[in-house]
């Protein structure tokens, strides 16, 4: 298992490894804007490109990547932000291919797209979704909902639904408490559909919580308002909600969910009894704790020192990976501030621009994954069609249905696994008795012998040799159908 981490700059994109020093760059590839890129099923990677209207796929999975564009889709205009809405029928028997549900995509005037991404066809053209830019797109709760902030300070929240099936979705709620551009935005991840919480970071430098139960008609209630000192470019989440990681020009900022206050004094900052606290985010001070706290400071530590444009975190939330304006990508342990590793786009270039993507995944090496000579033999992603599709009646929908599994006789009949096993513990045990009762040859005699004597001693040799013949045989006999009994086994292993 590794953590494979893709991004983008300008002109570049690398698809890389936490843990390894595997590393590929992926060509003819211009990127301008900031979430513009999105993977699909751990294998293909979606980029809109900058002032063209198209969408390049590159293919990253496995050992064999290619650098090369798998695929180029046009599209109507061009866009700046992607986001997928997966399905919810996906099963790990899926094949190697499985396309998400749905395609969003954002263009620069506030539209908002969606498509079908199985069949290819347009549904849904919001116009004025956002007065200006979208800056991002994100889909939460399973695809329940799906989650926009713009260059117009606002951030709505939309039904997928509705975006699907109606001719003009009306969002469910809209927050607009930030005075400029809403640069980034993190969905909690350990709450469920009536206990979400959202944090919202903007150009105005202040970083802003809210409760949302989209299970009920209720309006978001903002819990805690944190003021920076600089203006706040993106936003990252531990995996357990412990932190949240800040992104500024100066440096990358660690903000504990859970702040401790003195000794064993901890206070929850993103509590659901909190009205808007306001807090002010501090660098570390010779002042105490507690007496920042009671003046409505908090103390933070700085991760990273340069200018950071796109942040994640790793698996286990020991890893920030930190991407700066410099074309730059660092792994940095967040325990000791070290930087672990830096990553740079292999490239002559001067300069590359800043990181536009950082997206992180978990990759496991599968004994199933095609090898070179198959990976290519699937289906192309369907062209995406710029004309809105009729919703009325029903359409078909092709799509690759994949091979279940090869399980172990273990896994698919576990009561004929144990009769299997019983059965060896008796072979074995029976060949183990066969070895005891064999009979030793006795040591002859020094007294004299009569012909009698003689021919009785013949016929107890013979009768001892065909006591080991028979006892050899089924030692022979036993270890045969051992040995076939194992060798069928490692065969339904692999």
């Amino acid at each position: 298992m590794d953590e494979q981490v893709v991004f983008t700059t300008q002109n570049t994109g690398t698809v890389c490894n936490v843990h390894s020093l595997e590393q590929t760059s992926l060509r003819q590839l211009t990127v301008s804007s900031a979430q513009s890129a999105v993977q699909i099923g751990g294998r293909y990677l979606l980029v809109a490109q900058s002032q063209k209207a198209l969408i390049n796929v590159y293919d990253i999975s496995g050992d064999h990547k290619r650098e090369s564009v798998e695929q180029r889709i046009p599209l109507p205009e061009v866009v700046c932000c992607l986001e997928t809405v997966e399905n919810l029928q996906h099963s790990p028997q899926a094949a190697d291919l499985s396309l998400p549900w749905l395609l969003l995509a954002s263009t620069p005037s506030g539209k908002l797209y969606v498509w079908e991404m199985n069949s290819g066809f347009l549904l849904t053209v919001k116009q004025m979704a956002h007065y200006q830019s979208i800056t991002k797109i994100q889909s939460i709760c399973s695809g329940k909902y799906v989650v926009t902030s713009g260059e117009d300070s606002r951030v709505i929240i939309w039904q997928t639904t509705d975006l699907v099936c109606e001719e003009e979705p009306k969002p469910v709620c809209t927050l607009h408490d930030h005075t400029l551009s809403v640069t980034d935005f993190a969905v909690s991840n350990t709450c469920n559909d009536s206990t979400i919480r959202l944090f919202t970071a903007s150009q105005d430098a202040t970083l802003r919580c809210y409760s949302l139960n989209l299970n009920r008609s209720v309006e978001p209630k903002q819990l805690a308002t944190f003021t920076c000192p600089y203006p706040i470019q993106c936003l990252a989440l531990d995996p357990a909600d412990r932190a949240c990681y800040i992104g500024t020009s100066q440096g990358a900022l660690n903000l504990p969910l859970y702040y401790r206050i003195s000794g064993d004094k901890i206070a929850n900052l993103a509590q659901e009894t909190s009205t808007n606290k306001l807090f002010s985010l501090v660098p570390e001070l010779e002042e105490s704790r507690e007496k920042l706290y009671s003046r409505g400071s908090l103390q933070v530590d700085k991760v990273a020192e340069s200018n950071t444009t796109r942040l994640g975190v790793s698996l286990d939330g020991t890893l920030l990976i930190v991407g700066d304006n410099n074309g730059h990508v660092a792994v940095v342990e967040i325990f000791s501030k070290q930087v672990l590793r830096t990553i740079q786009p292999l490239t002559t270039a001067p300069s590359n621009g800043a990181v536009t993507n950082l997206l992180i995944a978990t990759r496991w090496k599968s004994p199933l994954q095609p090898s070179l000579t198959q990976r290519h033999n699937f289906a192309k992603i369907p062209a995406l069609q710029r004309n809105i599709h009729d919703k009325r009646g029903l359409h078909e929908l092709w799509f690759q249905i994949g091979q279940p599994p090869q399980l172990n006789l273990a896994q698919r009949n576990f009561d004929e696994y144990l009769s299997q096993v019983q059965m060896e513990q008796m072979i074995w045990s029976q060949s183990s008795v066969a070895r005891a009762s064999t009979v030793p040859i006795p040591a002859p005699t020094t007294t004299p012998t009569t012909t009698t004597t003689t021919t009785m001693d013949r016929n107890s040799k013979d009768q001892e040799i065909a006591q080991l013949r028979e006892n050899l045989d089924t030692l022979k006999g036993a270890y045969a159908e051992l040995r076939s009994m194992h060798q069928t086994l490692l065969e339904n292993r692999q």
